[in-house]
Order: structure tokens, then sequence, then C-alpha cells
């Protein structure tokens, strides 16, 4: 649960920080699945 919560808190400051929407599926796409 921590991981996700820390994977998430980083795609949401990302967000902020370039200023665009937020999209989880970028967070949990086909290449970090599979790793």
């Amino acid at each position: 649960q921590c991981a996700v919560m820390r994977k998430y808190l980083t795609g949401i400051w990302a967000c902020m920080q370039t200023q665009t929407a937020f999209d989880s599926t970028l967070l949990f796409s086909e290449q970090h699945i599979k790793n």
C-alpha cells in the first residue's frame, strides 16, 4: 500500500510541477506492470 501511495503522490507532484492533468494510466502502464 505504501508503494502505491508513494507512486500516486510522485505522479501528482509531477503533474503540479508541469501543470498538466493527472492521468493514472501513465503511472500504471503496460511496461510497469510486466516488470
